[in-house]
Formats: C-alpha cells, sequence, structure tokens
C-alpha cells in the first residue's frame, strides 16, 4: 500500500542576483498586457528580470505577482 503525499509545488521565488533582481512567477510571465506598464524590465521563461526597483511600477509589479498566484 502506498502512502498519500500531499506537495505544494512552486509558488513564486525571488532572486536578487549581481546584475539584476528575478522574479519567478510560473504562468504570470509571458504575454500578460500588465507588463507593458511595468517599466523597463527582461523576461524569461516563468521570469521577471528588472535591474533597479526605481525603473519600474511597483503598483504593477504587485498586480503580476496578484495574478500569478490566481487571486
Amino acid at each position: 500500500m502506498k502512502a498519500a503525499v500531499n506537495s505544494i509545488g512552486f509558488i513564486m521565488g525571488f532572486s536578487p542576483r549581481k546584475a539584476n533582481l528575478v522574479f519567478y512567477i510560473p504562468g504570470a510571465v509571458g504575454k500578460q498586457p500588465t507588463l507593458l506598464k511595468l517599466g523597463k524590465h527582461k523576461t524569461g521563461k516563468g521570469c521577471l528580470y528588472v535591474n533597479k526597483l526605481e525603473e519600474i511600477d511597483i503598483t504593477v509589479l504587485k498586480e503580476i505577482i496578484t495574478n500569478g498566484l490566481g487571486k
């Protein structure tokens, strides 16, 4: 008999790198119209790269994160 295993996958992550700040938001980064309002950024597969917080609109970032969390 196998035991039931409940697991929670990766929800969101953040990594302050030397070159930039990386937000890992699976399912939220892509062709969101919201990204056009964010400011200076780059995207990768599930990743949002920001050089400096001063270069983006924090309110828009909060909206992107909230959308990624499904709330």
